[in-house]
């Protein structure tokens, strides 16, 4: 994948790939410049104002006084401590306006019209800004580096991640960076019928059973050469998994009714929301079935897990809309804050329902808003804690064997291992990068 933007580093010599801080613009008054960062330095204190450079140009925004506060950042690199200067426009946290913050990892703070994130990151080249796994974060960037490494063979995948946050989209860009000269053909395995289930997926002769009154392939021949996307494979009907099986291990698949097999090579991708592991120890998921699928394995991140990217998002849904609309601040801190139980869709949901209450090119919280937004955080009392909301009980890095430890007791599930470890899942991936592990090597 093409991957163009400049290379943000945090210092030179050995350490040079090493996480740091930088200050992330993550929204503003011109979109362009979302995902810009500013480098800091540890122990360093430095004056924010409308003339500082972030990425290759100064910030520009109107509402920034040119000298509008100060940032002392923390000797460990962690957090930063903003003084307002008693700027005009003032300096806001949750839209709130504050004289004083500490600002931790993955934490907004707004000057102006400009809202900055604290990201404790290592450096690495943004990808392209209008690709299909679209984002400015370090995440998003990890992300598509999984999607991309995946070009590099032909085994099956395995995309895990919560409802809503993209997981076929992140199937049809495996597809596409694989180059394959078949189609992408994608199945919902919730909705196989059991009747049908087996020449849904691999087809049926003439007069295989009542109404078959002629040969129909499955859906394995119609990605033939290409791929088949099977989504929510945690549902696969437990009589089916052996026949898929045969097929992943031998290319082949015999259409009901026939007296024999027949070639097809066709690259799976899966998807599920659930723990296949766990599905497996309950005997309801087939244990080789599960070792045969997970050739590679791809997280999507919640959107809570990426809310750097939250700005750039909104900035594209409403692009969609008949005029391109602009955010107020007050609706970029409610999106920002909102816990997000349907991820991406959520945010679709929200900002595209909502268009036709914009006053000149501008969304604010409007009434039609606000009670989406409401509707939305009632279904978090069976969501997960909000990252920024879980506890954070570590203060130290484990050592490697510790940390290993972790990855083999929960399977390599990064977010029972940040649980179990107490810190956000962006730090176990910053652990498995320091220790040059791999995590599918604990699944």
């Amino acid at each position: 994948m093409d991957e163009t933007a400049t290379l943000t580093q945090h210092g030179t010599g050995p350490s040079a790939d090493a996480p740091g801080p930088v200050l992330m613009l993550v929204y503003g008054p011109d979109p362009t410049r979302i995902g810009d960062r500013l480098t800091l330095v540890a122990g360093e204190t430095l004056t924010i104002g409308r003339n500082t450079i972030i990425g290759q140009r100064s910030l520009t925004d109107s509402r920034i006084s040119s000298k509008h506060a100060t940032i002392r950042v923390a000797a460990d690199g962690e957090s930063i401590a903003v003084r307002d200067l008693g700027s005009k426009n003032g300096s806001f946290q949750h839209a709130e306006r504050v004289d004083s913050i500490t600002l931790a990892d993955g934490e907004v703070m707004q000057v102006g019209g400009t809202f900055l994130q604290l990201c404790v990151e290592p450096p690495f080249r943004a990808g392209p800004p209008a690709s299909l796994l679209g984002g400015v974060s370090w995440t998003a960037h990890r992300l598509r580096t999984s999607v991309a490494a995946t070009c590099a063979h032909r085994l099956p995948v395995v995309i895990l991640g919560p409802t809503g946050a993209g997981k076929e989209r992140v199937a049809r860009q495996v597809h596409a960076v694989s180059e394959l000269a078949g189609a992408f053909v994608a199945l919902n395995c919730a909705t196989l019928s059991t009747q049908l289930a087996e020449s849904e997926l691999f087809g049926h002769v003439r007069g295989a059973f009542t109404g078959a009154d002629r040969a129909k392939p499955g859906l394995f021949q119609r990605a033939a050469g290409g791929t088949l996307f099977l989504d929510e494979i945690a549902t696969l009907p437990l009589d089916l998994q052996p026949k898929l099986l045969r097929a992943l291990q031998e290319g082949m698949v015999r259409p009901v009714g026939a007296s024999r097999e027949e070639p097809c090579v066709t690259r799976v991708v899966a998807a599920t929301n659930e723990d296949l592991v766990d599905r497996v120890n309950e005997g309801s998921f087939r244990a080789d079935l599960y070792a045969r699928l997970i050739g590679s394995v791809i997280e999507v991140p919640s959107l809570i897990e990426r809310r750097g990217d939250i700005g750039w998002l909104a900035h594209h849904l409403m692009q969609r809309a008949d005029q391109p609309m602009r955010l107020t601040p007050e609706l970029v801190w409610a999106l920002l804050d909102a816990p997000w139980p349907l991820n991406v869709r959520g945010l679709e949901q929200v900002l595209l329902g909502s268009v036709g209450e914009a006053t000149d090119g501008t969304l604010g919280l409007t009434p039609g808003v606000q009670t989406a937004l409401a509707a939305q955080a009632r279904l978090t009392k069976s969501a997960p804690v909000a990252e920024t909301q879980a506890p954070k009980k570590r203060v130290s890095k484990p050592s490697k064997g510790e940390f290993e430890q972790a990855l083999w007791a929960h399977s390599g599930n990064i977010g029972a291992v940040a649980s179990a470890l107490g810190v956000r899942r962006q730090q176990i991936y910053r652990w498995l990068d320091a220790y040059a592990l791999d995590v599918a090597a604990y699944r």
